[in-house]
């Protein structure tokens, strides 16, 4: 057994509670939609609509929450609270044609701006990541490199082989089969040091991994203080023709261009000279040795390739893991504040 990961049995992305579980329900989100319209008849053969629709959702961007002053502290305003969007206004505007004023041809053209819906996002990928406190999921080594790993539970911590945690089932002699029943009593032991407690820390809690220096535990995610309601524009040209008595051609052109989608940005500005911070980079190298109980870079890449069974070999550009594509290079890419992988 070389590698084994246990979850704390906790999996809920809010705090409300709902559906008879203390926590995992969502909203409130209060949907609002409006729409005016009108159409005029400019000519008898061309008619003319004309269309506004106000849409607001109140629930998607966590805008309830305050800002976050950990994040601030790495990456200044990115953690300031997040917009909600109050003004998404989407005009629309569609056009009726009978060229040959007999009623046997129709030329049909509209074009609108349309918002999306995100769908919950904030609820999946920032809002577990911004609280400092609930039931939130957390998974961690048991077993690293053949070796038993700690696992926090509310005493502190339990490890394979440890008192009262069972035989260690960790080590390269022992394989799956013959250790899934000790596997599954240590991951009931887990579980149960890991009651629902709402109040209890947030494992997943960005501010506890940018205060290390290790990264930003998958902040891509999270919304920027900014934040835009994703939108395209949708429209469409069509003739329709009246051949003889009930049949009918007809032909349209549909096309949807997305003005403003969701995107992921590295505001690292990796590379860049003008945002490198030394004492951020000295401290992120220190917290990525003391993770592999190392004192060098070098030493940290090869206990690395050690975990996951591999060779490793010193190079001039970098340091490689043999025995599969696995490629470590010794950088650090680090801006503004302690924050690298």
């Amino acid at each position: 057994m070389n590698r084994v990961r246990f979850g704390n049995g906790q999996g809920f992305n809010t705090l409300q509670p709902a559906l008879g579980f203390p926590a995992g329900g969502l909203g409130p989100d209060n949907r609002i939609g409006l729409y005016v319209g009108d159409t005029w008849k400019i000519k008898p053969n061309f008619t003319l609509n004309v269309g506004l629709r106000y849409d607001r959702d109140t629930g998607r961007t966590d805008s309830d929450l305050p800002a976050d002053p950990n994040i601030n502290a790495a990456f200044p305003g990115f953690g300031n609270r997040v917009k909600q969007a109050n003004l998404n206004f989407a005009p629309q505007l569609g056009i009726a044609w009978d060229p040959m004023k007999n009623g046997k041809t129709v030329i049909r053209a509209g074009i609108g701006l349309y918002f999306e819906n995100v769908i919950y996002n904030n609820v999946l990928f920032d809002r577990p990541l911004r609280l400092q406190t609930g039931a939130f999921n957390q998974v961690t080594s048991g077993c690293l490199g053949g070796k038993p790993q700690p696992v926090p539970v509310n005493t502190g911590t339990i490890a394979p082989g440890g008192p009262g945690a069972g035989p260690n089932f960790c080590g390269n002699g022992n394989y799956i089969g013959n250790v899934i029943p000790q596997i599954l009593s240590f991951w009931n032991l887990v579980k149960a040091g890991n009651p629902t407690d709402l109040k209890a820390p947030n494992p997943s809690y960005i501010g506890n991994f940018l205060g290390q220096g290790i990264g930003s535990n998958g902040g891509i995610g999270l919304f920027a203080p900014d934040y835009k309601t994703p939108r395209s524009v949708q429209m469409n040209v069509g003739i329709q023709h009246e051949i003889r008595h009930g049949m009918v051609f007809s032909a349209d052109y549909l096309r949807n261009v997305g003005t403003r989608s969701l995107i992921g940005i590295d505001i690292n500005k990796q590379g860049d000279i003008s945002t490198f911070n030394l004492a951020g980079a000295r401290a992120a190298i220190a917290a990525t040795n003391a993770q592999f109980k190392a004192t060098t870079v070098d030493q940290a890449i090869a206990k690395r390739c050690d975990h996951v069974g591999l060779r490793w070999q010193r190079a001039r550009y970098g340091s490689r893991c043999h025995g599969s594509g696995l490629y470590v290079r010794k950088t650090v890419s680090l801006v503004r504040a302690p924050s690298a992988d």
